[in-house]
């Protein structure tokens, strides 16, 4: 992405890899309306499951999404 977007969704996520793509996809047809640009930042706790892989193949095909990933389970605080 070369330009600042204007709207930026900060997301949690643990476990979460069956519910990573619907909800992308329900944003961006939230948004789209809107004519804004935007960004979809999603942090992985550490998940337990696929979440990561699944993140890192939706950032890789829609370049508003970014992953990241902490080093280890931070829990819910």
């Amino acid at each position: 992405m070369t330009e600042t977007p204007e709207l930026s969704f900060v997301i949690p996520c643990y476990n979460e890899q069956d519910n990573l793509r619907a909800l992308v996809k329900a944003i961006s047809d939230s948004v789209a309306p809107l004519q804004r640009s935007y960004e979809i930042v999603i942090t992985d706790d550490c998940s337990k499951d696929n979440s990561w892989t699944v993140l890192k193949e939706i950032a890789a095909a829609d370049p508003r999404v970014r992953g990241l990933r902490f080093a280890y389970n931070c829990g819910q605080s």
